[in-house]
């Protein structure tokens, strides 16, 4: 489950910053809210970001939805940052037009 909230958050930074590499460098502390189950529908999505000269800082939620009871709900949340790579491996900066955007967190 964690390795397919990393790609998701991956591909979701790649698309913020116009990259095709990204690493992580950090995640958060993770509580597990839910068991997720064989059979179970996973979604994975960025809830807000920032971006900085060389990384993005994003929140991800993983939601679940059970079929066989119709609820949906929440398996976990944690933030991560995603640094830019160039194919050496090395941090490189993001387009200047994008450094510092912010996507805030929509109320609750």
């Amino acid at each position: 489950m964690l390795a397919w909230a990393d790609i998701a958050a991956s591909i979701w930074c790649m698309k913020i910053v116009k990259s095709d590499n990204m690493i992580t460098k950090h995640m958060s502390d993770i509580d597990f809210l839910a068991p997720v189950r064989v059979g179970d529908m996973v979604e994975f999505h960025g809830e807000s970001y920032k971006v900085g000269r060389t990384s993005v800082t994003v929140k991800i939620v993983v939601t679940i939805y059970d079929p066989r009871t119709a609820v949906t709900s929440e398996a976990f949340r944690y933030t991560t940052v995603m640094v830019n790579i160039d194919r050496n491996l090395r941090p490189k900066a993001i387009d200047p037009l994008i450094q510092g955007s912010e996507f805030p967190t929509p109320a609750a």
